[in-house]
């Protein structure tokens, strides 16, 4: 998990600046629409979305572009009007920013997450913010998604230890990781 935030927009408030979130990742801007797909943001509404309140602004199409530096302009955007509830998930190469709020009285508010490979270092450091006792209280897989248990690409012998060791282990996280278990199978390699 690269980042897990609740964002609110409130009346008055400017458009947030068109962008891709892919890009804090400088190499994937050179790499233009040939990049791996390395995030997906997912964003909930948490109240409803319309164009007057900020809905979140998109570009469809703009993760395709080959010049990664262009940006678009805003009246390309389309808005992603939602019920309260409902989420949509888009590319990290995706163009989009925040609407602005025309409304007097209405926030908008959404969920937003941004899931990423295990490779790139996440937007928030989430070991450092969230206490063990939380932390244990959730599944292996919400521990591993969050950084408190090693990750195991299968070409190798595994990243985010302690000593070559799981660092759940070292941190004295119980519970069985099945999908942990699938991947060490799946490992042959040596060190």
């Amino acid at each position: 998990m690269g980042a897990a935030q609740v964002i609110q927009i409130g009346p008055g408030n400017k458009a947030q600046p068109l962008h891709r979130d892919q890009s804090q990742y400088p190499i994937f801007d050179l790499l233009g629409s040939k990049a791996p797909e390395a995030t997906l943001n997912c964003l909930i509404a948490l109240t409803d979305f319309t164009e007057e309140n900020g809905a979140t602004r998109l570009i469809p199409g703009s993760h395709l572009w080959d010049d990664y530096s262009d940006l678009g302009s805003p009246d390309q955007t389309l808005p992603a009007t939602m019920k309260a509830g409902d989420a949509i998930l888009m590319s990290g190469k995706t163009v989009h920013g925040g609407g602005a709020n025309k409304t007097t009285d209405e926030q908008r508010r959404a969920m937003a997450f941004t899931l990423q490979c295990s490779y790139l270092t996440p937007e928030e450091a989430n070991p450092f913010i969230i206490g063990l006792d939380i932390i244990k209280q959730v599944s292996p897989r919400a521990q591993r998604l969050l950084g408190f248990r090693s990750q195991f690409p299968k070409t190798s012998p595994g990243l985010w230890q302690s000593d070559y060791s799981e660092i759940a282990d070292v941190l004295g996280l119980s519970g069985d990781d099945p999908a942990l278990e699938r991947l060490r199978k799946g490992i042959n390699t040596s060190i």
